[in-house]
């Protein structure tokens, strides 16, 4: 349970996983709303 509950003591490897991810999010919603706006056009 405590591991469960303190995920980030899995050290760097844990964040620089949550900071790809967080990346990722950012670019395939840069690229949903450039396709949505060409769309528009």
């Amino acid at each position: 349970v405590q591991k469960a509950l303190g995920g980030f003591d899995l050290g760097p490897a844990a964040a620089m996983s949550i900071v790809y991810f967080l990346i990722i999010l950012l670019l395939s919603w840069l690229f949903y709303t450039l396709m949505m706006r060409s769309e528009a056009k």
